[in-house]
This record gives structure tokens, C-alpha cells and sequence, in this order.
């Protein structure tokens, strides 16, 4: 499977997933927009999340149309890529089982 290159259209993180990022805020545990925020005191960087949209192999893809390489791969099932086809394979042949 060919994976694409990177194409960010925009700001990162963009208005969508801002806005997501704002309603998610709302209804979190406290703490955890707590945290955010010293997180972005202490680096001087904005720490909004990137909120997905979808994944495929490698990629990444964000609400608001921008394509990543996913480089959490090496975490966990993740470095087998995102809805890999052998992984589908071998979970249907085993539901009949």
C-alpha cells in the first residue's frame, strides 16, 4: 500500500478541530484542561489537540483536512498501521471460529 505524503492546508491546529477541541473542553474533567493549560505556560506553545478525522496505513487525517504521518506508530498495535487489510483478514477468518 502506497502511503501519502503530508499536506497541511492550513493552521495547525484548525478552526474545526479548535472548536472541537473547545466543546471537548466544556465537558472533560477539569484536571485534564488544567493540565493543558500549564502544559502551554511552561513550553509557551499552544497545546490545543489535533482532533482526527480518519486513518489509513500511516496517515492521519484531521477535521479540518489536513493529511500526518502518524509517528505514534511505535506504540502498541499502532505499528501496524491504521486498519491494516492482513489485520482484517485474519479477524474475519477467525469469526466464524
Amino acid at each position: 500500500m502506497t502511503q501519502a505524503l503530508p499536506d497541511v492546508r492550513g493552521s495547525v491546529p484548525g478552526p474545526r478541530s479548535r472548536d472541537m477541541a473547545e466543546r471537548l473542553a466544556s465537558i472533560e474533567a477539569p484536571f485534564v484542561s488544567a493540565r493543558r493549560d500549564a502544559r502551554a505556560r511552561d513550553s509557551a506553545r499552544d497545546q490545543t489537540p489535533i482532533v482526527y478525522a480518519s486513518a489509513q496505513g500511516a496517515n492521519v487525517t484531521d477535521v479540518d483536512g489536513n493529511r500526518y504521518v502518524d509517528l505514534a506508530a511505535g506504540f502498541g498495535a499502532l505499528l501496524l498501521g491504521h486498519a491494516p487489510a492482513q489485520v482484517a483478514r485474519a479477524v474475519e477468518a477467525q469469526l466464524g471460529r
